[in-house]
């Protein structure tokens, strides 16, 4: 078992091993830094704002709804704009979710890959 939490992580870039320092994780063979930002490492290659994607240059307005996500105005907003039924609920999502997961102990990831 390793001793700091970050030896878990290679460069996304090229596969190596990273460097965990005080403020970021440091890649020696391909140069890259990624800062740790509260705690977390951020392993963006490419910054919003710098991509060719010009959709991606405004990605930061959408985070503005993020606050939204997991809060019981979301979902039933969502399915009634996908379903225009409206007929799950909120405690209906949550009761089934409940039944599907177990919990664990040790390190778990929370990827929101959307």
């Amino acid at each position: 078992m390793k001793d700091n939490p970050f030896d878990l992580y290679v460069c996304p870039k090229c596969k190596e091993e990273l460097q965990p320092l005080a403020d970021r994780l440091s890649c020696a063979t391909c140069g890259r830094d990624y800062p740790i930002l509260n705690g977390i490492p951020d392993f963006l290659l490419v910054r919003p704002q710098e991509s060719k994607n010009p959709f991606l240059h405004d990605i930061e307005k959408l985070g503005r709804w993020a606050r939204l996500y997991d809060t019981p105005l979301w979902y039933p907003l969502v399915l009634s704009m996908y379903t225009r039924l409206g007929v799950t609920s909120f405690e209906k999502i949550l009761a089934y979710v409940r039944q599907k997961i177990t919990p664990i102990k040790g390190l778990v990831i929370d990827m929101g890959t959307g």
